[in-house]
């Protein structure tokens, strides 16, 4: 009946119909100039899930909002000194940081870089110090206060991205290294922290790395899912995709972005995922070190006790418990 009734109009009568009916059908059509930056989003999230419908899956959050682990800790909101009482204590350890203290004077702005906060928790100021050194990676130095005397207890090099700091002192401490001059890996370690008398016991939870320019993923599962291989020979590449040209870093070649291959029933941590042009679902993955692949491209995988990061096709993975 309606279109008998549309069929006996004048065009001009139908002009306006046919303007308002078009205008309804945009897919924008109810959004206000003022959400255009969150459609924006939204509508990314939306073309993504077209091509891959896990992507629906509540556990996934856009990426932007989880790779903050690699932001440098501002350890400035602790310190317990500012002013010349912070040079007066710097001045007790100035033999140490010849770098930065020379003609008499520091260096470079290096107040910045000392921190003082009571680290074991024994009512006086221990520092730690996280700069610039003699050479290109900055560094972190950690002192105890020992009857006003400062004494090493922790060195190791880059940059402090996560702490647990309260009463009870010092007591967890993350450090990312994103390389040094040609490495090719980047690190972040784990450490776990107990107090003995005048001391800092250290005990390493995790180290896991990656190659430099592995590719992030588009989302991050918000629990991460733990999983199995089911086929052998299967490729931990540094992209999700199948490349078919060789990487070469610092003299190390891999072959198809090719990191590690690992047997069946190899466990691991999927941590985000992503879809390739084609469709295929890749996930984002951290192994089991206790799993360890039959092939390794990363030198001295084992001396360093390397958990590896990259990236596996999720057809032939398994969820488990």
């Amino acid at each position: 009946m309606l279109i008998l009734y549309l069929s006996t109009m004048h065009p001009k009568q139908l002009l306006p119909i046919i303007i308002m009916a078009l205008i309804s059908c945009r897919p924008d059509a109810r959004v206000s100039e003022e959400d255009s930056a969150e459609t924006a989003i939204e509508q990314a999230d939306t073309n993504q899930s077209s091509i891959d419908t896990v992507q629906l899956d509540p556990n996934l959050t856009p990426r932007w909002a989880a790779f903050e682990q690699h932001k440098r800790v501002d350890l400035s909101k602790y310190d317990k000194l500012k002013g010349q009482e912070r040079l007066d204590m710097m001045e007790k350890v100035k033999d140490d940081f010849d770098f930065a203290y020379y003609d008499g004077e520091w260096q470079h702005d290096a107040e910045k870089y000392f921190h003082f906060m009571d680290l074991d928790a024994d009512g006086d100021l221990d520092l730690i110090y996280n700069g610039f050194s003699r050479g290109e990676p900055l560094i972190v130095w950690i002192y105890l206060n020992v009857e006003g005397e400062f004494k090493p207890e922790f060195q190791t090099q880059q940059h402090i991205t996560y702490i647990e700091y309260g009463e009870e002192g010092l007591t967890a401490l993350t450090i990312y290294n994103p390389g040094c001059c040609t490495d090719y890996l980047v690190y972040n370690t784990e450490w776990l922290i107990e107090h003995e008398k005048d001391n800092l016991i250290f005990d390493e939870k995790k180290h896991t790395g990656e190659i430099a320019h592995t590719t992030l993923p588009d989302y991050i599962f918000k629990t991460p899912k733990q999983f199995k291989t089911l086929q052998d020979e299967y490729y931990l590449r540094m992209d999700p995709f199948i490349d078919t040209v060789d990487v070469m870093f610092d003299g190390a070649t891999f072959k198809q972005n090719i990191v590690c291959i690992y047997p069946a029933d190899s466990r691991g941590v999927a941590l985000g995922q992503t879809t390739d042009s084609t469709g295929r679902v890749w996930w984002y993955v951290e192994m089991d070190y206790n799993t360890p692949p039959d092939y390794s491209e990363i030198p001295d995988y084992e001396i360093y006790a390397i958990t590896m990061k990259g990236w596996m096709s999720s057809r032939f993975l398994e969820v488990v418990e």
